[in-house]
């Protein structure tokens, strides 16, 4: 699955290898919301989340847009907070999916799933991520079960996951509850380490362990990931908040100056996206705060350097 994932996005990839960004990124992650109903261990955004912020409703019907005309493909919601606390997140979804036809998925604690917004995800969708927690699960795991139930009523082909943030306070309660989640007929299961404390702890036996369960697409990584040389790969996706500030990933809340190339409230995407600001930030990303963390964009950079370096000589004719 990784390796299928990774090799469609492989032209993009070439074009970055050799030196130029592309025309545009192929999805954007949006996060509608600041503020969120949770407080979890290890949250990125704990700091910008004291307060609740949301994306104005007409500023984000511009913005998709012009994400449109870019050549997007894709928007995720996600966070930053909770998207599904936006007053106006129904009339959001349906701008993307009915309005432009793109396509739309969306990452959420799923405490705010309702009988209705079932009904839009599975409809409208092509993936529900629910992230799940210790202390919440007995009341989130009850609405992805309806969730999973209504799918299959729908014959809807959202995909349901469930994904789970292991530490070593939690550990022996997340392997149970990785159990459990089988039971109810999500799609897949992810189990991702918690990082970004400083401390890398060695999670192999439990990894080994929730293998051990047999769980159909089951991903679960619990090794230290890390990259050599600054993120390449950063312009197939775009990341947009609240405010309308854009990012060159979701791993920015440390180093915000750093990270941001303008923001889309105040000039168009298209001005932005391979300004020489991106250029030169893209360039000066830090290796070392980049491997603070456990972020996909690791194995896909590592990936695909690989297979892109092989062919490095079409760069000649890019």
């Amino acid at each position: 699955m990784l390796e299928k994932k990774i090799m469609s996005f492989y032209n993009e990839a070439l074009s970055l290898y050799c030196g130029e960004i592309t025309k545009s990124p192929r999805m954007a992650i949006i996060y509608p919301v600041y503020g969120c109903n949770f407080s979890c261990r290890g949250c990125l955004c704990s700091k910008d989340n004291q307060e609740r912020v949301f994306m104005d409703f007409e500023k984000f019907k511009t913005l998709a847009l012009q994400l449109k005309a870019q050549g997007v493909r894709a928007i995720e919601f996600c966070g930053g907070g909770e998207p599904l606390l936006h007053p106006r997140i129904g009339d959001m979804i349906s701008w993307i999916t009915n309005r432009l036809h793109m396509e739309f998925g969306v990452i959420t604690n799923g405490s705010l799933l309702t009988d209705e917004l079932n009904y839009i995800l599975l409809t409208r969708a092509k993936y529900v991520r629910v992230s799940l927690y210790v202390n919440s699960y007995k009341v989130v795991i009850k609405k992805i079960k309806k969730l999973v139930e209504l799918k299959k009523e729908l014959g809807s082909e959202t995909v349901v996951g469930a994904k789970f943030l292991i530490d070593d306070k939690n550990e022996e309660k997340v392997k149970e509850l990785v159990k459990l989640t089988k039971v109810i007929g999500v799609d897949h299961i992810s189990v991702k380490a918690l990082r970004g404390d400083g401390q890398i702890v060695d999670f192999s036996q439990v990894e080994k362990e929730i293998k051990e369960q047999d769980i159909p697409n089951l991903s679960c990584n619990l090794s230290k990931t890390r990259i050599t040389e600054p993120c390449w790969l950063s312009p197939i996706h775009t990341l947009i908040d609240p405010l309308g500030d854009v990012y060159i990933c979701c791993y920015y809340m440390d180093r915000k100056a750093d990270h941001c190339i303008g923001n889309v409230f105040e000039k168009p995407f298209s001005e932005i996206w391979g300004s020489s600001t991106h250029y030169k930030k893209i360039s000066n990303i830090s290796i070392e705060k980049c491997n603070v963390f456990d972020c996909r964009w690791h194995i896909y950079n590592n990936t695909m350097k690989e297979l892109v370096s092989t062919n490095a000589v079409q760069c000649e004719f890019c």
